[in-house]
C-alpha cells in the first residue's frame, strides 16, 4: 500500500470512530456528549451525609436486623410500608401544614442499647419558605428543622437540617456539624409519609411517621 493510502485509510478511521488523547478514549470532534446534571441537594450537603444517604439502604437492612435480634421482629412485622425500604411512591411532596408525628428509633450502635424505642406522638410542621418545602419535627426530646431539596425521579426528597434540644432555637445546616441531620423523605401511603435518617446517636436508624393532623 503506498504511502498516500496509508494516510487515507487513518483519516478514515479516525472520523468513523474516537481518537485516542492520552491514552483515553474520546469522541471525535463535533460528536454530542451528554454529561448528566448533578442533583442540586449534592452542591448543599456536606460529603459524609451525601455517602451516609447513598449508604442508607444497608443503614437501614443492618438497623432492623438488628431490631429483630433483640426481640421486636413482630413490631416491625406490624409497621408494614413504614418500615418497607422499597415501599416508596411517586410525588413525595408533602402539603404545607401541621401533621402528626411518630418516631422510631432503630438499631444500636453500641452493646446496651435498646434497637426499638418510640416517641410519643407529636406534631410537625411544613412551611414554604422562599419556594422551598421546609419541615420541624418534634422527635421525643429533640426537634428537627430543615428543608427538603427535590429529586429527578420526584419519587423521593432530601431533606438537609439540623437537631436542637427542644426549648432551645434551632440551627441551620452546616452551622454546626455536630447538629447536622440529613435524611430521604418519601411517601408511603395516601397523605402518609415518613422521614428516614442515618443517625450519629446511639441508634443507627431515625424513622419518622407523618400524616396530616386533624383539623381544629
Amino acid at each position: 500500500m503506498t504511502t498516500k493510502a496509508l494516510f487515507l485509510a487513518a483519516i478514515l478511521s479516525l472520523a468513523a470512530g474516537c481518537a485516542m488523547i492520552d491514552g483515553q478514549t474520546r469522541p471525535p470532534t463535533g460528536a454530542s456528549v451528554t454529561v448528566e446534571e448533578e442533583e442540586a441537594w449534592r452542591g448543599a450537603a456536606a460529603e459524609e451525609d451525601a455517602a451516609a444517604l447513598d449508604a442508607l439502604p444497608g443503614i437501614w437492612m443492618e438497623a432492623l436486623a438488628d431490631a429483630r435480634r433483640g426481640g421486636f421482629a413482630r413490631r416491625v412485622a406490624e409497621e408494614g410500608a413504614l418500615l418497607a425500604p422499597a415501599m416508596a411512591l411517586p410525588r413525595a411532596a408533602p402539603p404545607p401544614g401541621a401533621y402528626l408525628c411518630r418516631v422510631l428509633r432503630l438499631g444500636a450502635r453500641m452493646p446496651g442499647i435498646r434497637p426499638w424505642s418510640e416517641s410519643p406522638q407529636a406534631f410537625c410542621f411544613v412551611g414554604v419558605e422562599r419556594d422551598q418545602l421546609s419541615l420541624t419535627v418534634e422527635a421525643g426530646t429533640r426537634r428537627i428543622g430543615g428543608y427538603l431539596w427535590e429529586e429527578k425521579d420526584n419519587r423521593r426528597l432530601v431533606f438537609l437540617g439540623a437537631s436542637s434540644p427542644r426549648g432551645t432555637p434551632l440551627v441551620g445546616y452546616g452551622d454546626d456539624r455536630m447538629r447536622d441531620a440529613a435524611g430521604l423523605f418519601e411517601r408511603i401511603g395516601p397523605f402518609r409519609y415518613r422521614l428516614t435518617l442515618p443517625w450519629r446517636g446511639d441508634n443507627k436508624l431515625l424513622v419518622v411517621e407523618l400524616s396530616p393532623a386533624p383539623e381544629q
